[in-house]
């Protein structure tokens, strides 16, 4: 069975929308965190298209109150217009 992903909207071809990874959030998700122990850098940038290990879906919500341990770096490379369209429809 093949499940593709329309990009353009972040849904699973049939309806199904991708959710927020923190627990007990059933909104749809609008941005993809990411994260470099290393670097000790976690980038938040617009929905992905196509789930990966080691990345978390957020909703705008989460994504925008997201915080990083101390001495970390937190970089928001979110498409703003895309950030004012989910804030409009909340």
């Amino acid at each position: 069975m093949i499940i593709r992903l329309d990009s353009a909207v972040g849904t699973y071809r049939g309806g199904m929308a991708r959710q927020c990874s923190r627990p007990t959030c059933a909104r749809e998700a609008s941005a993809t965190m990411t994260y470099d122990y290393g670097s000790k850098t976690v980038w938040v940038d617009d929905l992905l298209d196509l789930r990966t290990p080691h990345t978390y879906d957020l909703c705008p919500t989460h994504a925008d109150r997201l915080s990083v341990p101390m001495g970390w770096e937190r970089l928001d490379r979110r498409n703003s217009e895309v950030r004012l369209l989910f804030a409009a429809a909340s």
